[in-house]
C-alpha cells in the first residue's frame, strides 16, 4: 500500500513538471536576423520575376503580358538595387577618405583586403548602432516600444517611464 503511494505521488509529480515545463522554461528561439526593408523588397521582387518565368513556361502567360510584367519588374528591381547602393555608399570609408586626404597611390591587394574587413566592421558598428537604445546603447528588438534597461521610449513619442 505504501509502495502503490509513493509510485502515485512520483507519477504526478513527473506529470506536473512536463505540463509546467513549457511555461517556466521558456523555449529557445532561432534568433531572427533584421534585414534592411530594401534587401527585402529586393528579394520578393526576384522571387515575383522567378514565379512569372514559371508562369510563362507553363503556358499561363502570352507572350506579350511576359514581357510587359517582366519588364516592369525589373525596372522595379533596378531601382531597389540603386537604393541599395546608395544607402551601402552613406556607410562611411574611414580608410578612402584617409588616402584622399593624404593623395595616396591605389592601394596594394593587402590594404584593399584590409580596408574591405574595415568597411564590414562600420557596416556592422552601424547596424548595432540603429539596433541600439540612443538613451544606454542596449540592444533591443525591433518590436521594442521601450528599453528593457532604461525604459527609454523607443517609438519617439516622449521620454520613457
Amino acid at each position: 500500500m505504501v509502495t502503490f503511494a509513493v509510485v502515485s505521488f512520483l507519477l504526478i509529480l513527473v506529470s506536473a513538471y512536463l505540463v509546467a515545463r513549457p511555461f517556466l522554461v521558456p523555449e529557445k528561439q532561432a534568433p531572427e536576423e533584421e534585414e534592411n526593408p530594401l534587401v527585402q523588397e529586393k528579394e520578393k521582387l526576384l522571387d515575383a520575376i522567378r514565379e512569372l518565368d514559371l508562369d510563362f513556361a507553363t503556358g499561363k502567360l502570352s507572350e506579350e503580358d511576359y514581357q510587359e510584367l517582366r519588364e516592369r519588374y525589373k525596372s522595379q528591381a533596378a531601382l531597389v538595387l540603386k537604393a541599395i547602393r546608395e544607402a551601402a555608399a552613406k556607410v562611411p570609408d574611414s580608410l578612402g577618405t584617409y588616402r584622399e586626404r593624404l593623395g595616396e597611390e591605389a592601394p596594394s591587394p593587402e590594404e584593399e583586403a584590409e580596408m574591405a574587413v574595415e568597411r564590414e566592421i562600420l557596416e556592422k558598428k552601424f547596424e548595432l548602432a540603429s539596433r541600439s537604445c540612443p538613451s544606454c546603447g542596449a540592444l533591443r528588438s525591433p518590436e521594442d516600444r521601450f528599453c528593457r534597461m532604461c525604459g527609454t521610449n523607443l517609438t519617439g513619442g516622449g521620454e520613457g517611464f
